[in-house]
């Protein structure tokens, strides 16, 4: 299912769209190259050298509305075709948004545009990756305040290395793949402040925190002692498991 949009225009006229783009991440000099691939329109001749031309991206949501993300401008320098479904431009990025482009965002919605899965476990300790997944899940479901429908809902502490991944997991555990439940511990409290005004108390269920006693960072241990705390307020009972 096609799930990115990239729309290139010039004059106010749009001369292309397509469902991936590509930022090359090294560059000789001031310029930047970008890969256009999934054409789906393109007129015959869509732009020359020296055109400003303007790159809107947005992504498909859950509830499949079409989400902004950005829009920039690039002034070409070049550009060359490889084969009917690939095209390079290289130029300046000019007009950008106050946001940052930032391909790993792509690259993950990309990664579900194709029915793939994002291997959150292979990436390193403080990978640039697993922060754009985050944002890409918040783009593409936003707070869901429903939960699965649990009794218990198992962490398992020793999959823990780094403290984002505690908000990884406590996501798809509460919420399901694809979901958002914060990027740090504030916002974390923040979500649950709208899941508890949909809920109400959690009196009925239970959090069981699995092999505690593999924990070996310092920060990740006082953010598992906050997280238990945290849950108890909410009327969560919570087990924690050697």
């Amino acid at each position: 299912m096609k799930m990115i949009n990239v729309v290139l225009s010039t004059n106010g006229e749009q001369v292309m769209c397509c469902s991936h783009i590509w930022l090359q991440p090294y560059a000789p000099d001031t310029t930047r190259s970008f890969r256009f691939t999934g054409i789906l329109f393109k007129k015959t001749t869509a732009f020359d050298c020296a055109d400003k031309i303007s790159v809107r991206i947005s992504m498909l949501n859950r509830k499949l509305e079409d989400v902004f993300y950005i829009q920039f401008g690039v002034f070409v320098f070049d550009y060359r075709e490889s084969g009917i479904d690939e095209l390079w431009i290289d130029g300046l990025v000019c007009d950008s948004d106050e946001i940052a482009y930032r391909q790993g965002i792509i690259d993950v919605f990309d990664f579900w545009q194709r029915g793939q899965s994002f291997d959150w476990f292979s990436e390193p300790i403080n990978s640039l990756l697993k922060r754009d997944y985050i944002v890409a899940c918040s783009m593409y479901s936003g707070l869901n305040t429903q939960l699965l429908d649990k009794d218990i809902y198992e962490i398992d502490i020793s999959l823990i290395k780094e403290q984002r991944d505690f908000f990884y997991l406590a996501s798809i555990t509460f919420i399901g793949d694809r979901a958002y439940l914060g990027h740090d511990f504030h916002s974390f409290t923040d979500c649950w402040i709208d899941i508890y005004r949909d809920n109400g108390w959690f009196n009925n269920k239970k959090v069981r925190l699995l092999n505690t006693n593999a924990i070996h960072d310092p920060a990740v241990s006082s953010l598992i002692s906050e997280a238990e705390t945290f849950f108890r307020s909410y009327k969560f009972s919570v087990e924690l498991v050697s």
